[in-house]
């Protein structure tokens, strides 16, 4: 009974994993795509004259986009068989 406790523990933390990483990478995938329309919005804007509006809107779309990334929690949850090598990591 301990056993299936165990693997049924071990089948739920592969599962938050893996959807973790789905979602880090539609996330991933998603922030590219707004910085590739950003870079153009931007480069439209500088064609047509408007230095000052592209640069306002390139600083403040790559600092939202870097903002998140230093926010974000790439972490996993390890399994009840894994030992943390991290001590002081929750």
């Amino acid at each position: 009974m301990a056993e299936r406790a165990q693997q049924a523990e071990i089948e739920s933390v592969h599962d938050v994993n893996r959807r973790t990483d789905r979602y880090q990478l539609l996330a991933l995938l998603a922030g590219f795509t707004g910085l590739l329309i950003i870079l153009c919005f931007a480069y439209a804007l500088a064609e047509r004259g408007h230095d000052w509006i592209a640069a306002g809107a390139l600083g403040i779309g790559v600092s939202g986009i870097i903002a998140t990334l230093v926010n974000a929690p790439f972490t996993r949850r390890l399994r009840p068989d894994e030992e943390r090598t991290d001590k002081s990591a929750p």
